[in-house]
């Protein structure tokens, strides 16, 4: 993976000897020279990590670029997502820690505001919503909205839904969305795709946008299609668009083998797969293909065949 030269790091509350780059409290650092300092030392950022493993360095490079993801000291493996306005200038940036190898979030409670940190009380942040990819909108000017919970959802299903215009939103208290201007949204059709779990919670933000003037509909694909582990782990759309991606991954080197050599690497991965055979005097039959189609199809989405990109 490129890695950039620069050798500043981002957010460092307290100054000690290790630091390059420091924000001391009162400080107003909230600007376009600070968020350029941040994008770079992608080697220790977990969550850049996990896409470039997922989707490959191209794809990476590329939802970096557009969705501003800075690296940060606050956590190791931490990053920080940029809010622009609509002219591309900072307001805030939300500090976040996610694992590098599952890219789940590794500690709801690791998640600060830029301004906190640095001991600023950002009225953004405290009376209104926040949207995060608000300064692409005026790239795609045509485009519909996808309105999403999570930074790293909207980062993700602007890869494989790219017919959508992807932002999450900082809050999704009721108060906060009746109190804030959406006149950004008034021309444009918002589809909001909540995560499992909230559906509830987005229809109210639907009637709310609709109040106002804007047509949001929301999206019931994962209510149809999730089970009920899904719906423990409260899975987003990107969780099911990445696991499809995962499995085929895992399952791309199956497609070179014989059924002899794939029951092997299954006997290999799975001791029971041998006693089950013994069990039942099974015979081998060239069935793993069709299986691994039938799996593969599980998870594709209502609006597209979802782009993959070999790491």
């Amino acid at each position: 993976m490129s890695v950039s030269s620069a050798t500043r790091l981002l957010l460092i509350v307290e100054t000690d000897k290790t630091d390059m780059f420091s924000i001391k409290k009162g400080q107003n650092m909230i600007t376009q020279e600070l968020m350029q300092k941040s994008l770079c030392h992608y080697e220790h950022n977990n969550l850049v990590l996990f896409l470039n493993r997922r989707l490959g360095e191209g794809t990476m490079t590329k939802l970096m670029a557009n969705y501003q993801i800075g690296t940060s000291k606050r956590w190791t493996g931490a990053n920080a997502f940029w809010y622009l306005d609509q002219h591309g200038h900072p307001i805030d940036a939300r500090v976040t820690c996610y694992n590098a190898e599952t890219g789940q979030q590794n500690d709801k409670s690791q998640s600060e505001w830029l301004s906190t940190l640095i001991g600023q009380q950002n009225p953004a942040v405290v009376k209104s919503v926040l949207f995060y990819g608000l300064h692409l909108l005026n790239s795609q000017p045509r485009s519909p909205i996808g309105l999403v919970e999570e930074e790293k959802t909207a980062i993700v299903c602007s890869h494989f839904l790219s017919q959508y215009v992807w932002l999450s939103a900082s809050s999704f208290e009721e108060s906060f969305w009746m109190g804030s201007d959406m006149d950004f949204l008034i021309h444009r059709k918002a589809v909001l795709f909540p995560s499992l779990n909230s559906y509830c919670k987005m229809n109210k933000i639907a009637e709310v946008l609709n109040a106002k003037g804007v047509m949001a509909v929301v999206s019931e694909y994962l209510e149809q299609h999730a089970d009920e582990q899904d719906r423990r782990q409260g899975m987003s759309i990107a969780d099911f668009l990445l696991r499809k991606v995962l499995l085929d991954q895992e399952t791309r080197h199956l497609r070179h083998l014989s059924p002899f050599e794939q029951l092997e690497i299954m006997k290999a991965e799975n001791p029971l797969v041998q006693e089950l055979i013994d069990t039942f005097d099974l015979e081998l039959v060239n069935t793993v293909e069709p299986l691994i189609r039938t799996e593969c199809s599980r998870t594709e989405g209502a609006c597209s065949e979802p782009r993959t990109e070999s790491p």
